[in-house]
């Protein structure tokens, strides 16, 4: 368990602006308290289980609009992984 969970306290003592997004505690805290980022998660964890009906069409813009960022967020770190290492 992590200070944040223990302590609310320490997340709210990183409040602040980070990259031009003022953040009301730590922004790793925000982010994992985000419901709808739990659901993108969950549904990008279904998705590598097996097709997703409907997709896109019956899914908010919303949904599949963060599920692109996801995708391109993790391709992008990926990628800078295998330059640092040389690949």
């Amino acid at each position: 368990m992590g200070p944040c969970e223990s302590d609310m306290d320490v997340c709210r003592s990183k409040a602040g602006t980070y990259l031009g997004v003022e953040w009301e505690m730590c922004p790793v805290r925000c982010l994992l308290r985000d419901t709808r980022l739990q659901v993108v998660l969950q549904l990008d964890a279904a998705s590598k289980v097996t097709a997703l009906s409907g997709w896109p069409d019956d899914y908010a813009a919303w949904v599949v609009s963060t599920l692109g960022e996801l995708r391109a967020v993790r391709a992008g770190r990926r990628a800078h992984e295998e330059v640092q290492d040389g690949r």
